[in-house]
């Protein structure tokens, strides 16, 4: 956990150093930035972040400016239990089965139309094969994590905002559609959140809503 939370302080002070404002992130920083894995777990650090002995005096300054608020994070410093990631190696895994199930359903020459209606910080467009033209749309809700995607992913379509509302405004079309969808959809029950999308406004439970949701925007023999 106090690598996660150094690795993620590092991210939210180069977000917030303005560099982007004049210029895209060289390499070395995009990584920096794709490394920011949220607050999930890291609710309990309170006396580690403050132990002396772990962080130098410039690290302490900023964890305990995230903490206060004058770093933002898009949530609280104590963070949302669900504020976790998918493992890079599950993302490959899930490419990998996709790949090896769904290759005969996608285009097999121009590009690939995909979908990831919980993005996160990109971790499918990150461990995506370099050898598909994947045009992406990205839907992230937090404003932490959008704004990485911004940086890291400027050619991608990016609506901030929740899955509900994205699917409110992009109706299920009979025929134009998404070629894939790859996610790890949020395991919660969802709230008011779900008047948004009256389609579907009956699913409560979190997964189930984004998978149904997300297969009605799937081309006739899309794969997800």
């Amino acid at each position: 956990p106090e690598v996660r939370l150094r690795v993620n302080v590092a991210a939210l002070r180069l977000l917030r150093s303005g560099l982007f404002a004049r210029r895209a992130p060289t390499p070395e920083e995009r990584a920096v930035l794709l490394a920011y894995s949220g607050w999930g777990g890291i609710s309990s650090l309170d006396k580690v972040a403050e132990d002396t002995a772990v962080w130098r005096p410039e690290e302490l300054a900023d964890i305990r400016a995230v903490k206060s608020g004058k770093i933002p994070t898009g949530d609280t410093f104590r963070g949302a239990l669900h504020q976790y990631f998918t493992p890079i190696t599950a993302v490959r895994a899930m490419w990998a089965l996709l790949r090896r199930v769904g290759s005969p359903f996608l285009p097999e020459n121009g590009p690939v139309h995909a979908l990831e209606p919980s993005a996160g910080v990109g971790r499918f467009p990150q461990a995506a094969p370099t050898d598909l033209d994947l045009r992406w749309t990205l839907v992230e809700m937090d404003a932490i994590e959008g704004d990485i995607l911004a940086h890291a992913y400027p050619q991608a379509t990016l609506f901030r905002g929740m899955f509900e509302a994205w699917c409110a405004q992009n109706p299920p079309r009979s025929r134009a559609g998404f070629d894939a969808v790859i996610a790890n959809p949020p395991y919660t029950d969802r709230g008011i959140e779900r008047r948004l999308d009256p389609l579907d406004e009956k699913w409560v439970d979190g997964s189930l809503y984004f998978l149904i949701a997300a297969a009605r925007r799937l081309r006739p023999g899309g794969v997800m």
